[in-house]
């Protein structure tokens, strides 16, 4: 069997302690230290509200313009040679049409008369209240 022996000498006995309590202070040191963990962090339900409603204060889209928006029939009455027009959003054509029906003029209605009408016309003489209407269609 092998023997080791070590002889040290003073001097270097002192050395050697020293470079080992070095060594083990600086394992026991790097033991010690562990990296930072990262924590998720749920959020609680009010701050999420408060995302959401920040995502959600986007400007709203600007409503639909007449023409987007499906044409409304025209209300026509003709009394006592009165003749009155009410357009909520409809097209000259549905109301030279109601015109038509309600007074028994002959009228004759361009195909592409789809320009629309918002407005109220009379009561009053049909040449009158039709020359409002017609002026005002461009």
């Amino acid at each position: 069997m092998l023997r080791w022996r070590f002889h040290l000498r003073p001097k270097t006995l002192g050395q050697t302690t020293v470079v080992v309590l070095f060594i083990l202070a600086a394992t026991l040191s790097v033991g010690s230290q562990t990296s930072p963990k990262i924590k998720k962090q749920k959020l609680k339900p009010a701050e999420t509200a408060e995302i959401e409603a920040t995502a959600a204060s986007a400007p709203p889209p600007p409503p639909p313009t007449p023409e987007q928006m499906p044409p409304r029939p025209p209300t026509v009455s003709y009394q006592n040679g009165q003749l009155s027009i009410v357009a909520p959003n409809s097209t000259l054509s549905d109301i030279l049409q109601a015109v038509r029906s309600k007074t028994g003029a002959s009228i004759d209605i361009p195909p592409g008369a789809n320009e629309r009408v918002v407005s109220r016309f009379g009561p009053g003489p049909a040449r009158d209240v039709l020359a409002a209407l017609l002026n005002g269609s461009h």
